[in-house]
């Protein structure tokens, strides 16, 4: 940060300067992508194939993140479970770990949008993953008819 004094010359790069870390910082970490093949039939969270490998570079601090995709189940009337990991973290919108969809409609592709607040962040770079978990019968699955869009934005 630059203290300016009485009667300085102030260019522009010098404001610029001083304001550039109060400016939010916005990444698309996935921008349309589309997916690989990905099914799962066990309660146990997997990593969404064709999903992963995107990256996020935070100065530490705030992070809102917005995340939209789409999917669909291979049976009817049971939920689907997501969360996203960021390195060895895993984040969610709610406090039961995850983010809960209820599906009636067999082979139906569902669109998803959550936005999760991410507080306490280290300056650093991480790995961005989509996981998914299925809750009871069938599996949840993703195929190259579904796209994932995932956008940070970063504060302060």
């Amino acid at each position: 940060m630059i203290i300016f004094t009485p009667n300085t010359v102030i260019k522009s790069s010098d404001v610029n300067l001083n304001f550039s870390s109060t400016i939010p910082k916005y990444k698309t970490i996935f921008d349309e992508k589309s997916a690989s093949t990905w099914s799962n039939s066990s309660s146990i969270y997997t990593d969404i194939t064709g999903w992963t490998g995107g990256s996020l570079t935070t100065y530490g601090g705030t992070v809102i993140l917005h995340i939209e995709f789409t999917y669909y189940r291979d049976t009817s009337g049971f939920n689907s479970r997501f969360r996203v990991r960021l390195g060895s973290n895993t984040y969610f919108p709610s406090p039961a770990g995850y983010f809960n969809i209820y599906s009636n409609e067999i082979l139906s592709h569902k669109f998803v949008s959550r936005t999760i607040l991410l507080t306490g962040l280290n300056a650093q770079s991480y790995t961005v993953v989509l996981q998914g978990a299925n809750v009871t019968t069938g599996s949840v699955n993703v195929d190259t008819n579904d796209y994932l869009r995932m956008t940070a934005f970063e504060i302060g």
